[in-house]
């Protein structure tokens, strides 16, 4: 698998998309659980937002394809080769650069994997990841987002120490908010109308911290052009008090909502956000 990860990441980013295109649609129509849970995510997004009706299954299974595909191609390459398929407007690029701890939130958006390279490009950037099931391509996912000033922390506590200590610093780290915590990390909040297991481990760091919360959209352009990136601030979380302790969480969620409402088609609708991990209390 890691030889076939480093043998697409070769290939054009225009052949990797068209590639992405066809597989995506292929697995929507072959495999039946990523089709209905595409379906039913989408579905649940579009009583929220009822704007989506208008977009074809086709369209979201056809750009989930792409996301797949274009993964290699960013962990492959250097900076040097994705920073000209990057437009980074000069107010995206200052929300980026601005000094002090920052926590930038990339939801399963666009080519969220291009978004670290963006921020560790300016600056030291620490982001959290999680080893995959294929332990051979550990070493390939690490050596393809550690580039720049990117350094990845292991998902348990040592991980969380090291996100905080890098805050203390005025530092920036990155998380992805849209992925379901294990039991005991999150609380179950609203996602376009359904609950959803959320960490609550942004909210925690941002209160503790006072630190600034930015989100980054990277959008792929047609046929192959690349990607287009926006940062943003967004207002601080409500804090937690005795009476509401989700209500920083619950605004999370109302953001990327927002986010993904700007660019549905490229949303990771196949992901099982609604899942009940091992141990977690039941959904409300």
């Amino acid at each position: 698998m890691a030889t076939l990860i480093r043998l697409l990441g070769t290939l054009p980013l225009s052949w990797l998309h068209a590639l992405g295109a066809v597989l995506g649609r292929l697995a929507y129509r072959f495999h039946a659980k990523t089709r209905v849970r595409q379906d039913e995510n989408f579905a649940l997004a579009t009583r929220t937002f009822p704007e989506f009706a208008k977009i074809s299954a086709a369209t979201i299974a056809a750009e989930t394809g792409k996301q797949m595909l274009e993964i290699p191609w960013v962990w492959r390459n250097s900076w040097s080769i994705i920073v000209p398929k990057v437009q980074l407007d000069a107010a995206s690029l200052a929300t980026i650069k601005a000094p002090g701890a920052t926590i930038f939130l990339t939801p399963h958006l666009g080519c969220f994997e291009a978004a670290g390279h963006c921020i560790g490009a300016e600056r030291a950037f620490t982001v959290m990841y999680r080893k995959p099931r294929i332990a051979s391509l550990n070493a390939v996912m690490l050596a393809g987002r550690e580039k720049g000033q990117v350094v990845c922390v292991p998902a348990d506590v040592s991980g969380v120490k090291a996100m905080f200590k890098a805050l203390k610093r005025g530092e920036a780290i990155g998380i992805l908010p849209d992925q379901t915590p294990t039991a005991g990390e999150g609380a179950w909040v609203p996602l376009f109308g359904k609950p959803a297991y959320t960490m609550t481990l942004i909210a925690a760091l941002a209160e503790k911290t006072n630190a600034r919360l930015v989100i980054v959209v990277p959008v792929r352009l047609p046929r192959g052009a690349g990607f287009s990136v926006t940062a943003y601030e967004i207002p601080k979380l409500p804090p937690a008090r005795l009476s509401d302790e989700t209500a920083g969480t619950r605004a999370l969620n109302a953001h990327v909502e927002h986010a993904i409402a700007q660019n549905p088609t490229q949303y990771l609708w196949s992901y099982n956000r609604y899942k009940q991990p091992g141990g977690a209390p039941n959904a409300p």
